[in-house]
């Protein structure tokens, strides 16, 4: 994963291959969420198209 992809606090934490490796594998989803695709799931939460989701 490129490091430009990554938000200023996250450069700071994914700042070399063993790093990214770590975390991702640490994650749920084994995969880090670029800023772009955290803005579209922050957008859809804040949608109408979320109002049956209750927790």
């Amino acid at each position: 994963m490129h490091s430009n992809l990554f938000t200023g606090l996250a450069s700071k934490l994914l700042r070399n291959d063993k790093m990214i490796e770590n975390i991702t594998e640490r994650h749920p989803l084994k995969k880090i969420l670029n800023a772009e695709e955290v803005a579209e799931m922050a957008t859809f939460l804040l949608s109408e198209k979320t109002t049956s989701i209750s927790g």
